[in-house]
């Protein structure tokens, strides 16, 4: 005799436990999150600083992170400019016409979700009271970008400390949104602005294979 068999409704404990969407807070945290930090003193007299505390609150970040991609940015355009040949002038107005894009409509759960959180954070993020900042200032650098400021202020015959300060003499707004995309896309702002400079570079010469 064949067995009946009887349909029984799932009750709520037999549901799969969904993750829930990732949360991301810049308050809390206001650097890239799953990235070990170097903290590096930077040589900065104290108008420097201000300065940079006012142009940091303008963008939404504490200076000491707002800083520090600061830095990791000009270091990568200035490499992208000298590997790529392109002059540092076109290569940011490049590179600042490419973070202008829209942003990942979904935060994912599970893994990487927190980096696109990160993201839409940073997208997100009120100008800010100018605060002062401690000197000297005491910057995050990335762990993977801590080797590639030491060999690059050794190029220079500085200290990093000397070096990174170089890099802030001049304080560009915008790179905020480099490190938005290259979150969204799962690279480091390096990676993302090599990319670009490589993309500028194909642009460039299939326009000039195109003119003949």
């Amino acid at each position: 005799m064949t067995p009946h068999l009887k349909l029984v409704p799932p009750s709520d404990h037999d549901a799969p436990d969904l993750p829930a969407p990732a949360r991301f807070d810049l308050r809390v945290q206001a650097t890239r999150p799953g990235v070990a930090y170097e903290p590096t003193r930077i040589a900065t007299n104290k108008a420097a600083i201000a300065a940079i505390c006012q142009a940091s609150a303008a963008e939404g970040l504490p200076p000491e992170p707002w800083a520090a991609l600061v830095i990791e940015t000009t270091r990568s355009l200035k490499l992208a400019s000298r590997l790529m040949g392109i002059p540092e002038s076109r290569l940011a107005v490049e590179l600042n016409d490419a973070a202008i894009a829209r942003e990942s409509q979904r935060v994912p759960v599970g893994p990487g979700g927190r980096l696109i959180a990160y993201a839409r954070c940073l997208r997100a993020a009120p100008q800010q009271t100018v605060k002062s900042a401690r000197s000297p200032l005491v910057v995050p650098v990335p762990y993977v970008a801590v080797v590639a400021w030491q060999q690059a202020a050794s190029e220079s015959g500085d200290t990093v400390g000397a070096w990174a300060s170089r890099m802030l003499t001049e304080l560009p707004t915008g790179r905020v949104a480099w490190e938005v995309v290259a979150a969204e896309a799962g690279q480091t702002v390096c990676e993302w602005v090599l990319s670009q400079a490589a993309s500028c570079c194909s642009r460039s010469s299939t326009a000039a294979h195109s003119a003949g």
